[in-house]
Protein backbone atom coordinates (compact mmCIF):
# COMPACT_ATOMS: atom_id res chain seq x y z
CA UNK A 1 0.00 0.00 0.00
CA UNK A 2 1.48 3.68 -0.96
CA UNK A 3 0.04 7.12 -0.27
CA UNK A 4 1.85 10.12 -2.09
CA UNK A 5 0.93 13.92 -2.22
CA UNK A 6 2.81 17.00 -3.39
CA UNK A 7 2.66 20.58 -3.93
CA UNK A 8 3.83 22.39 -7.07
CA UNK A 9 5.07 25.51 -7.11
CA UNK A 10 5.11 27.16 -11.00
CA UNK A 11 5.29 31.06 -12.02
CA UNK A 12 5.92 30.00 -15.57
CA UNK A 13 2.29 27.89 -16.03
CA UNK A 14 -1.22 29.12 -16.10
CA UNK A 15 -1.49 28.22 -11.98
CA UNK A 16 0.03 29.32 -9.30
CA UNK A 17 0.39 26.66 -7.75
CA UNK A 18 -0.98 22.60 -7.73
CA UNK A 19 -1.89 20.14 -4.93
CA UNK A 20 -2.14 16.62 -5.63
CA UNK A 21 -2.61 13.03 -3.75
CA UNK A 22 -3.36 9.48 -3.41
CA UNK A 23 -3.33 6.24 -2.81
CA UNK A 24 -2.91 2.82 -4.11
CA UNK A 25 -1.15 -0.68 -4.15
CA UNK A 26 2.39 -1.27 -4.74
CA UNK A 27 4.30 -4.56 -5.79
CA UNK A 28 7.85 -5.54 -5.59
CA UNK A 29 9.38 -7.30 -8.78
CA UNK A 30 12.87 -8.07 -7.55
CA UNK A 31 14.16 -7.05 -4.34
CA UNK A 32 17.70 -8.15 -3.89
CA UNK A 33 21.32 -6.64 -2.61
CA UNK A 34 21.90 -5.17 -6.01
CA UNK A 35 18.60 -4.70 -7.49
CA UNK A 36 15.08 -3.04 -6.61
CA UNK A 37 12.20 -2.70 -8.75
CA UNK A 38 8.84 -1.73 -8.15
CA UNK A 39 5.27 -1.00 -9.53
CA UNK A 40 2.40 1.04 -8.29
CA UNK A 41 -1.25 2.08 -9.61
CA UNK A 42 -3.83 3.67 -7.48
CA UNK A 43 -5.94 7.01 -7.90
CA UNK A 44 -5.76 10.40 -6.57
CA UNK A 45 -6.15 14.11 -7.31
CA UNK A 46 -4.55 17.30 -8.68
CA UNK A 47 -5.94 20.86 -7.97
CA UNK A 48 -4.65 24.39 -9.18
CA UNK A 49 -5.17 27.34 -7.72
CA UNK A 50 -4.95 30.89 -8.99
CA UNK A 51 -5.54 29.70 -12.63
CA UNK A 52 -8.30 29.18 -15.45
CA UNK A 53 -9.35 25.43 -13.56
CA UNK A 54 -10.01 25.40 -9.98
CA UNK A 55 -11.89 22.30 -9.80
CA UNK A 56 -10.48 18.83 -8.46
CA UNK A 57 -9.59 16.44 -11.14
CA UNK A 58 -9.58 12.93 -10.48
CA UNK A 59 -6.37 11.31 -12.10
CA UNK A 60 -4.95 7.66 -12.29
CA UNK A 61 -1.33 6.69 -10.61
CA UNK A 62 1.12 4.28 -12.39
CA UNK A 63 4.51 4.86 -11.10
CA UNK A 64 7.67 2.61 -11.49
CA UNK A 65 10.81 2.73 -9.31
CA UNK A 66 14.38 0.76 -10.40
CA UNK A 67 17.72 1.06 -8.10
CA UNK A 68 20.44 -1.26 -9.43
CA UNK A 69 23.60 -1.36 -7.65
CA UNK A 70 26.41 -0.77 -10.36
CA UNK A 71 29.57 -1.72 -7.94
CA UNK A 72 30.12 -1.44 -4.04
CA UNK A 73 30.24 2.38 -4.56
CA UNK A 74 27.98 3.44 -7.72
CA UNK A 75 24.21 2.54 -7.69
CA UNK A 76 21.60 3.88 -10.89
CA UNK A 77 18.39 4.93 -9.77
CA UNK A 78 14.52 5.51 -12.14
CA UNK A 79 11.48 6.52 -10.86
CA UNK A 80 8.83 7.03 -13.57
CA UNK A 81 5.14 8.19 -12.70
CA UNK A 82 2.36 8.73 -14.52
CA UNK A 83 -1.15 10.41 -13.97
CA UNK A 84 -3.66 10.01 -16.33
CA UNK A 85 -6.56 12.26 -15.70
CA UNK A 86 -9.74 10.27 -15.39
CA UNK A 87 -11.97 12.75 -17.12
CA UNK A 88 -10.22 12.55 -20.47
CA UNK A 89 -7.48 10.67 -20.98
CA UNK A 90 -5.76 12.27 -23.83
CA UNK A 91 -4.48 14.67 -20.81
CA UNK A 92 -1.78 13.37 -18.68
CA UNK A 93 1.42 14.62 -16.88
CA UNK A 94 4.50 12.70 -16.39
CA UNK A 95 7.25 12.66 -14.31
CA UNK A 96 10.60 10.98 -14.96
CA UNK A 97 13.40 11.14 -12.67
CA UNK A 98 17.28 8.84 -13.59
CA UNK A 99 20.22 9.42 -11.28
CA UNK A 100 23.63 8.40 -10.49
CA UNK A 101 24.85 8.16 -7.00
CA UNK A 102 28.55 7.59 -6.11
CA UNK A 103 29.54 6.93 -2.50
CA UNK A 104 32.27 9.14 -1.86
CA UNK A 105 32.93 7.83 2.14
CA UNK A 106 31.25 4.83 3.25
CA UNK A 107 31.79 5.22 7.03
CA UNK A 108 30.66 8.91 7.00
CA UNK A 109 27.87 7.76 4.60
CA UNK A 110 28.50 10.49 2.38
CA UNK A 111 27.42 10.12 -1.41
CA UNK A 112 27.22 12.28 -4.52
CA UNK A 113 23.88 12.17 -6.32
CA UNK A 114 23.60 13.31 -10.22
CA UNK A 115 20.29 13.56 -11.89
CA UNK A 116 17.95 15.39 -13.60
CA UNK A 117 14.10 15.73 -13.50
CA UNK A 118 11.20 15.64 -16.66
CA UNK A 119 8.57 16.96 -16.33
CA UNK A 120 5.63 16.63 -18.97
CA UNK A 121 2.15 17.45 -18.92
CA UNK A 122 -0.23 17.70 -22.19
CA UNK A 123 -2.37 20.40 -23.10
CA UNK A 124 -6.01 19.86 -21.19
CA UNK A 125 -9.36 21.10 -23.62
CA UNK A 126 -9.93 23.37 -20.18
CA UNK A 127 -6.14 24.98 -21.52
CA UNK A 128 -6.98 25.08 -25.02
CA UNK A 129 -10.31 26.77 -24.67
CA UNK A 130 -8.79 29.42 -22.04
CA UNK A 131 -6.76 30.31 -24.96
CA UNK A 132 -9.33 30.92 -27.65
Amino acid sequence: FFVQGGVELDEFRDFDSRVSGGAGFAYKFIDSDATFLSARVGVGFAREFGGTDDDNNPELIAGLELSHKLTDRQTFTLTAEFYPDLDDFRHYRSVVRPAWEFRLDTKANLSLRLGFEHRYETPSSRDTASCL
